[in-house]
């Protein structure tokens, strides 16, 4: 199978063409002298007349020009190698990552849905609900890592819950400070959600007075 690598010239538009000798001293490895050899094993000069060559690797005289010329000293300053393999199974990987993403955001209900939108910043006022998916499922996705990392957060039903809280005003969020009354509770929402975990029982009647419940008097 085939394995292409494409170099190509930086400043193409300005390329005429490059001439790097037939040999080197490659410093990562004791100073020897690398050479640059035909199919016959003969010293050759390496010359680039085009802004972009392909070698493919697989085979053993690319391999060894292509090695040849990745290890030139500052080679990189002109010009750049593309593993076409490696590309296309990122791509590929990505293509799958987004399609299992997709398919989690499409199967959230309207409350899922919401709680997300509260840890991610999309807006919801005056949005339908499917407008709203529509924008979890595109985020799911174009960053379909992002995606992931909120929705298997094992912290993610504390945090919305300190959203909502901080929208009803029962927690205050002021000059980068978390409050619950007059006490400080965090500087950054890991530490609130710790004080949840610490003080169970507020954050149950919090919970319970969120819900719609009688308002109670909720005392540390």
């Amino acid at each position: 199978m085939k394995h292409p690598i494409i170099v190509r010239a930086k400043k193409p538009k300005k390329f005429i063409y490059l001439n790097l000798g037939s040999s080197y001293k490659d410093k990562n490895d004791k100073g020897r002298r690398k050479i640059l050899k035909d199919i016959n094993g003969e010293p050759e000069i390496f010359i680039m007349r085009s802004p972009a060559i392909v070698f493919d690797i697989s085979d053993k005289f690319d391999l060894e020009r292509y090695t040849w010329l990745k290890n030139y000293p500052n080679i990189s300053s002109k010009l750049s190698f593309e593993d076409t393999i490696a590309n296309e199974m990122v791509s590929t990987e990505k293509m799958v990552e987004s399609a299992d993403a997709i398919q989690i955001a499409v199967a959230m209900t309207d409350k899922e849905i919401l709680d997300f939108c509260k840890l991610t910043g999309i807006r919801t006022k005056d949005n339908s609900i499917e407008f709203v998916k529509a924008q979890v499922i595109k985020l799911a996705n174009d960053d379909p890592n992002k995606f992931s990392r909120i929705i298997n957060d094992r912290d993610k039903d504390y945090r919305v819950f300190i959203e909502h809280a901080i929208d009803v005003k029962m927690i205050n969020f002021v000059n980068g400070t978390y409050k619950y009354n007059t006490e400080t509770i965090g500087l950054t929402e890991d530490q609130v959600v710790q004080w949840l975990k610490d003080n169970k029982d507020i954050h149950a009647l919090l919970r319970k007075e969120m819900s719609g419940n009688k308002k109670t008097k909720v005392k540390k």
